[in-house]
């Protein structure tokens, strides 16, 4: 693979890209036609010359671009042309109405996750709940729930430290308040020293790696593993941890409600899992009908 760094536009090549808005947008959306696996070509361009840029919608087309901003273009575009999924080209992540810096420290964040921040808040509207978010990467999931229920004591759980420094970063640019922790939650005395909470969210590893050849490329080869592959042949361990840290809080105190999202192969086994603890339980779908959160009560 190429590096995404092997070559620096110069100024010659910085000519190629046109130098209004408008015909960067049509240049950018036959370049990208390659990079069809990621989205429609016109979408990528949008959104390159968006989050690059930093442009307003709607943007004045006619707008012209300076010598550096063509640069600018031309490296993300070859970046995307190497295989890099877009956000990871343009540092920009989009959550629910949250702008986020994203790298390769931790994975993109997902319309599915999404739907799994939606669930959350709507249960908990207008509540101020103390929250622990497991797995928090960019801190995607733990930022919209800090900025939906205002008050709210945010823990944000992750074993790296390089996906800390980014979610740190992250409140830093949203102004808003997060407590960082980090540890391993499949090594259960770690979990004993977490903090009491009241709601339990999180978007797990659930991919078994034997899978790995089923992603898309530019998922499997930039993405970091950590937050994507669940320990080889046990894509339930994660829910296994955190149905046990759910259920061993009931004897200190009311159990703390679980948010979690799953995938189509693990939700029934994650279910069960959860029943067989005489837990209250339940999946809900996501907009494409898939079970996707498993909401412990």
């Amino acid at each position: 693979m190429v590096s995404p760094d092997s070559h620096t536009p110069d100024s010659a090549d910085a000519q190629a890209v046109p130098d209004t808005l408008h015909e960067a947008a049509r240049w950018l959306t036959r370049r990208l036609h390659a990079a069809r696996d990621q989205g429609q070509p016109a979408s990528l361009a949008r959104f390159l010359l968006e989050d690059l840029l930093g442009l307003p919608r709607p943007w004045p087309s006619i707008r012209r671009l300076d010598a550096g901003e063509r640069a600018r273009i031309l490296r993300a575009v070859q970046r995307v042309l190497n295989g890099e999924p877009l956000a990871y080209a343009t540092g920009v992540a989009h959550f629910l109405d949250l702008r986020l810096r994203i790298d390769r420290r931790a994975l993109i964040p997902r319309p599915e996750t999404e739907e799994l921040a939606l669930a959350t808040l709507q249960a908990w509207n207008g509540q101020t709940p103390r929250i622990l978010d497991v797995g928090t990467g960019s801190a995607c999931l733990a930022l919209a729930l800090a900025k939906g229920l205002p008050g709210s004591a945010v823990y944000a759980l992750d074993l790296s430290g390089d996906a800390l420094a980014l979610a740190r970063q992250n409140a830093a640019l949203l102004d808003l308040p997060l407590r960082l922790l980090q540890g391993d939650f499949l090594d259960a005395a770690f979990r004993e020293t977490l903090p009491q909470v009241d709601l339990v969210v999180s978007n797990p590893p659930y991919i078994d790696p034997e899978e790995a050849t089923d992603l898309d490329a530019h998922v499997r080869g930039f993405e970091p593993p950590e937050a994507l592959f669940a320990p080889q042949g046990d894509p339930l361990a994660f829910y296994r941890a955190l149905i046990e840290y759910v259920d061993a809080d009931v004897a200190e105190g009311p159990r703390p409600r679980g948010f979690f999202e799953t995938s189509a192969l693990t939700a029934p086994d994650a279910l069960v899992m959860a029943k067989a603890r005489g837990m209250d339980a339940e999946l809900q779908q996501d907009a494409s009908g898939r079970d996707r959160v498993l909401v412990l009560a």
